[in-house]
């Protein structure tokens, strides 16, 4: 597939630039008032000056921002107080048919040695799945399906780490530092979209780990 993570120069970026120029269009910063007496060539050009400028700013800052946290950090911060998907991915499996690929009764047989072992205290337990999840996954690492499916979920979580840093600077730079003017339509998209790739990053999270499986079995 190429490069796991190229995600980051298409789709990211995209994203960042898509929201930036709906920021503007809201802001009126591209509402430039002509006369039929005279075209004010100088206002046009400041104001698309400053736009530029702006844009440059908000883009740079949020992947800069974006790209200190680590991987680990970004999956923290999308479960909260939540299990991550592989570290609840067997206690799942031996619970209920989790995937229409594969049947519980497929799980219990290939994984009988991983249900033996599986630790008591909750803390252990969620360690050993996640661990025991890690290294099947690194069998099937480089099949097309599951690098597609790891591609999908990193995406997701990295736009729903993205729109968050957004509503943050967007706070900053109208209730804060008042550089532009505070639109509340602006604030209620980036919400709805929080919520949309929150919802979106955890159902490819879960897909990607049962991916795994289904590969293995």
């Amino acid at each position: 597939m190429g490069n796991l993570k190229d995600y980051r120069e298409k789709e990211l970026t995209w994203y960042i630039i898509t929201n930036i120029l709906i920021l503007l269009l809201l802001s009126g910063i591209f509402d430039i008032h002509m006369t039929k007496e005279s075209i004010e060539l100088v206002t046009i050009f400041f104001g698309l000056l400053y736009s530029a400028v702006l844009s440059a700013v908000f883009y740079c800052f949020i992947l800069v921002v974006e790209s200190l946290f680590s991987s680990g950090t970004k999956d923290k911060v999308l479960y909260m107080r939540q299990n991550l998907p592989g570290e609840t991915a067997f206690s799942e499996m031996n619970e209920k048919n989790v995937d229409k690929r594969f049947t519980k009764e497929d799980v219990l047989k290939k994984y009988s040695e991983i249900y033996d072992q599986m630790p008591q205290d909750l803390e252990k337990k969620r360690s050993y799945e996640n661990s025991n999840w890690y290294k099947i996954y690194k069998k099937h690492r480089t099949e097309p399906m599951i690098e597609m499916s790891h591609r999908e979920y990193l995406l997701c979580r990295d736009l729903f780490i993205t729109t968050a840093f957004m509503i943050f600077l967007y706070s900053l730079l109208t209730l804060l530092f008042q550089v532009i003017e505070f639109e509340i339509v602006y604030l209620i998209y980036l919400v709805i979209m929080l919520v949309i790739t929150y919802i979106g990053a955890h159902q490819k999270g879960k897909k990607f780990v049962y991916d795994v499986i289904a590969s293995d079995l």
